[in-house]
């Protein structure tokens, strides 16, 4: 089924945000919500989390160059990135040092670098 992207959802986040929220749902729905013993399911998945934040920081450091929308539309990400993930854990904070990681890169998307580029 194709279906048509909402222009008001276009600008909150990305594609693959969208595909890894619906994902994770269908996870969750499929999967993990059928089982009797929720302890064992969120101990065993947590690394799955764990490595889609790794990943998901990995990757948007490797984004250049970054205007003022990319910027806007991957601090987006990042808070959608919160939401997409906790079908995975109790709390997506339980994940401890990824998600420190996942905040912290989040607010260096507001920073502003004065650091002169030296050329040869």
């Amino acid at each position: 089924i194709l279906s048509v992207p909402d222009p008001g959802k276009e600008s909150q986040c990305s594609l693959y945000m969208r595909e890894l929220q619906e994902f994770v749902s269908r996870c969750q729905a499929d999967y993990l919500s059928r089982n009797e013993c929720q302890d064992f399911i969120y101990d065993s998945i947590k690394p799955i989390a764990c490595r889609c934040v790794e990943l998901f920081v990995r990757h948007a450091s490797l984004i250049r160059p970054l205007g003022e929308g990319g910027k806007m539309r991957l601090a987006a990400d990042f808070a959608q990135m919160e939401l997409a993930i906790s079908p995975f854990c109790r709390k997506v904070s339980d994940l401890g040092n990824h998600y420190k990681l996942l905040k912290a890169f989040r607010s260096l998307l507001r920073c502003t670098l004065d650091i002169p580029f030296f050329t040869n």
